[in-house]
């Protein structure tokens, strides 16, 4: 069954959550708590680790528990833990303790990984079973006579979508966020939720999406007649979003080469017989593309006469501009995600144990360009950059507006608002 794991999404197989990392299905874990047992040393741990780690997701413990928190060790190797809970439980841990696991995290598999709970499993594999009934909802909306199969698939999914809110809350959730992650298909299955504004409290919420209600694909024309390349070129953009001369034969019985001879100006050749259209090869990065055909009428690449290329780009490329002169902020869609990791990474304080470097690695932006939404998650979200310096936190009222939110509402080119309970109404108490 598991050589059946789609690379890059998870599988739940004997209540184990496995993940296929593109070239091995291996068993999927967070990272999250340190457990720390009464009078045992650091061998102790190691052999423990070594003799179970292989029954890591049902092992169930024989020995009594210290503590279990959730947390992450600052520069100085003291634990800090991140729930109110962890913070009024944590004993008194002497710090050559402290310091020994710190320095020593491959016991814990990896940097502080820790098996799932029944429960963390059993999240996941709704969460998958929601994901596979999604892409059936869309598939069968591709047929023309797809009402009857579609209705019940509806029905299903959202009474499979409100018991999964019921017990583990919105798919969008972090908790949810931080099982599901790793899954290519996360960002998918998220986008069926809508964040919205509660109108009683004005916090936002998340709520059920028009593919719960309705159908969202427009269902494709049995038949397609075309009396030319051109109309066949305008069938291909139509149904299939580019240039498809398989799909263009099908529907105009003619070959390549006669179809790239009947449309001329329309297409460019970019080389090894593919092509593009003139709408799209003009346009997007064309210096980039001036510099490909400019290479490859100096080295003669295929015998081809690369001119009308050249002098085609040469017309459309853009002026120079100082970077004075550029207009961007943050969220502008042409800086790459590397930028915003690296910049993130310093202003957040996102420096690993026995470092005094940002690490943009700690950093993940998720952007899924289909919706034009981005995600931003941390590796430290305890850091005082994240927690007070360009987050809120008020203690007392457990509300919080960590910086890792800041900045993904930022990049999402949204007004971000805090909101604080002042007697029996909500006001708003910072908007940037």
């Amino acid at each position: 069954m598991l050589e059946n794991i789609a690379p890059f999404t998870l599988y739940v197989h004997d209540n184990r959550p496995y993940y296929h990392n593109g070239k091995n299905v291996k068993l999927h874990q967070k990272t999250s708590s340190i457990n720390l047992k009464t009078n045992e040393d650091r061998k102790a741990q190691l052999e423990r680790y070594k003799r179970n780690k292989n029954k890591i997701f049902d092992q169930k413990e024989k020995f009594v528990t210290s503590y279990v928190g959730k947390g992450y060790f600052d520069s100085w190797n003291n634990f800090i833990p991140t729930t109110s809970e962890g913070k009024n439980n944590l004993p008194d841990i002497d710090a050559e303790t402290l310091s020994k696991i710190a320095q020593n995290d491959a016991a814990f598999s990896n940097n502080k990984r820790y098996s799932f709970d029944k429960a963390d499993v059993k999240a996941i594999e709704q969460m998958i079973d929601l994901r596979q009934t999604l892409q059936e909802i869309l598939k069968v909306q591709h047929q023309s006579d797809f009402e009857e199969t579609y209705e019940p698939l509806r029905q299903t999914f959202n009474k499979k979508y409100d018991a999964f809110v019921s017990q583990y809350g919105a798919i969008s959730f972090r908790s949810n966020r931080s099982l599901m992650k790793k899954d290519d298909y996360y960002q998918f299955l998220a986008s069926i939720e809508d964040e919205v504004e509660d109108e009683q409290t004005k916090l936002p919420k998340y709520v059920k999406g028009t593919v719960f209600f309705e159908p969202t694909i427009q269902v494709e024309k049995g038949v397609v007649e075309v009396k030319s390349a051109a109309d066949a070129l305008l069938a291909s953009l139509n149904h299939r979003g580019t240039l498809d001369f398989d799909y263009m034969k099908d529907i105009y019985p003619h070959t390549k080469e006669e179809m790239v001879a009947e449309l001329g100006e329309r297409l460019f050749y970019l080389g090894a017989d593919e092509y593009q259209v003139r709408e799209e090869y003009l346009s997007g990065d064309v210096k980039t593309k001036l510099s490909v055909a400019m290479t490859n009428r100096d080295f003669d690449f295929e015998g081809y006469d690369w001119s009308r290329n050249i002098s085609a780009l040469e017309e459309v490329v853009p002026k120079d501009l100082m970077i004075s002169e550029i207009n961007y902020k943050f969220g502008t869609r042409f800086i790459p995600n590397t930028i915003y990791q690296k910049f993130l990474a310093e202003m957040l304080d996102q420096i690993p144990r026995e470092s005094d470097k940002a690490n943009p690695d700690f950093v993940t932006i998720d952007y899924d360009k289909d919706s034009d939404v981005y995600r931003v998650e941390l590796e430290m979200t305890n850091t005082y950059a994240v927690v007070d310096k360009y987050g809120y936190k008020n203690y007392s009222k457990s509300q919080s507006y960590a910086a890792d939110k800041l900045a993904t509402t930022l990049l999402n080119q949204r007004a971000p608002k805090i909101y604080q309970p002042e007697k029996t109404k909500i006001k708003i108490l910072i908007e940037i």
